[in-house]
């Protein structure tokens, strides 16, 4: 697109990267005539536009924005030492540090962490803020604003081409993890939303929310099984949205907790510190339901330790149409009391009251990080076709963190 000429007309490019982004030498060349011309590129990480594909295919490493920006270029380079006190100053959640090149009538501003950290959420947050004063800098014109403190985000997505309205976007997740989609919607608050005054005529807002209340300015249509909410109002105008107490994820029945992959259900349990497993047996259907709707399977399956106050393990109850299989992905396990020894778990699975695996899970790295990836391994049982009741539990000291379970065999 920017080899095409999407940047014409445009003031402000921001280049999210979370790693290393590869682009070609056209398109650099493209966004150094554009920024020299007065645009303004953000970026984010030393990997930014770290690669260029040259005419003749071959890659060539352009550190420093593909040249744009100070770090990176040779005489100029920031020393590894001054971006590591850099970096460490953003984890502290000082501001985070950055390099802002004058390049002709524009600027090329690279910020040090990347824009996606790993186990790191502080810049993530902080950029967004960032990037709405750097946009006013750049005189940007904003179609539509969410509330100031940016925990909605909506985006103007132009008119439609048949009826000439005006069609919004609003992000309303609180919170989303990596892996397997286990979305956190909004809830007990109200979002205020303004458009830019020049917008007039018939407009339509989409969100997805497991908790809506009501609207004020506009007309909305929630439909509670798909999670979608819709919004249809006149511009010039506002908008008030109220969203209650959320459902539990698993209420929502197939999304966000459980997806099917081909023939193998995948049901990832709620983060869930302070929160208990359900204790009576939770039917799992064919279908993708669970039984009762409101069951809490939380991902910390706790030890003796806890075992009093949270709980034991999830039991499942299943009709398998065919012989299969109980998976449990196993991601970390706890260190235990700091001034003790190491605690560990213990994984126990049991198929119809007999015991059909159990593995000690000994802590590996003395951290107490549910999501550290310390054994990022599965643990299977095989299920006979009919009806089975499998329970999943801990028998060690502490707890241990499951990322999912697997179903196989019910369809």
């Amino acid at each position: 697109m920017i080899e095409d000429g999407a940047l014409r007309g445009r003031k402000l490019l921001v280049i999210p990267n979370s790693s290393v982004t590869v682009t070609s030498r056209k398109a650099v060349e493209a966004i150094r005539e554009w920024v020299q011309s007065g645009g303004t590129v953000v970026g984010f990480g030393p990997g930014c536009l770290a690669y260029t594909v040259e005419p003749d295919r071959q890659v060539r490493a352009t550190p420093g924005m593909a040249g744009l920006s100070a770090y990176g270029q040779k005489n100029r380079m920031v020393s590894a030492e001054v971006v590591e006190k850099k970096l460490k100053a953003a984890r502290d959640g000082s501001t985070p540090a950055f390099v802002d090149q004058r390049l002709g009538k524009g600027r090329a501003v690279l910020y040090m962490p990347p824009a996606d950290p790993d186990h790191d959420v502080t810049f993530t947050q902080q950029a967004i803020p960032i990037l709405a004063a750097e946009a006013d800098r750049a005189q940007v014109r904003r179609f539509c604003r969410a509330d100031a403190d940016y925990q909605a985000n909506l985006l103007y997505c132009g008119r439609d081409r048949k009826s000439g309205k005006h069609l919004f976007v609003a992000d309303l997740t609180r919170c989303v993890r990596n892996g397997l989609p286990d979305a956190i919607f909004w809830t007990e608050r109200t979002f205020n939303f303004s458009f830019d005054p020049s917008l007039t005529g018939d407009a339509e807002l989409v969100g997805i929310t497991d908790s809506f209340e009501r609207c004020e300015g506009g007309n909305a249509e929630f439909d509670a099984a798909a999670h979608t909410l819709v919004v249809r109002f006149r511009l010039p105008g506002s908008l008030a949205l109220t969203f209650g107490k959320g459902r539990s994820g698993l209420a929502m029945a197939r999304h966000p907790l459980l997806i099917w992959s081909k023939d193998e259900l995948i049901l990832r349990p709620a983060s869930g510190w302070g929160q208990k497993q359900t204790q009576e047996p939770i039917r799992v259907g064919a279908d993708g339901s669970l039984q009762p709707a409101d069951a809490r399977i939380i991902s910390l399956v706790h030890g003796a330790r806890r075992r009093a106050e949270f709980g034991r393990g999830p039991t499942f109850r299943l009709s398998l149409a065919r012989p299969g299989a109980l998976v449990v992905h196993v991601n970390s396990v706890a260190r235990g009391v700091p001034q003790g020894p190491p605690a560990g778990a213990t994984l126990v699975i049991s198929l119809d009251g007999k015991q059909a695996l159990c593995r000690d899970l000994p802590d590996k790295d003395g951290k107490d990080y549910s999501s550290d990836d310390e054994y990022d391994q599965d643990f299977a049982i095989d299920v006979p076709a009919g009806e089975h009741e499998v329970r999943v539990d801990n028998q060690g000291e502490d707890w241990f963190s499951v990322d999912h379970y697997v179903f196989r065999g019910l369809r």
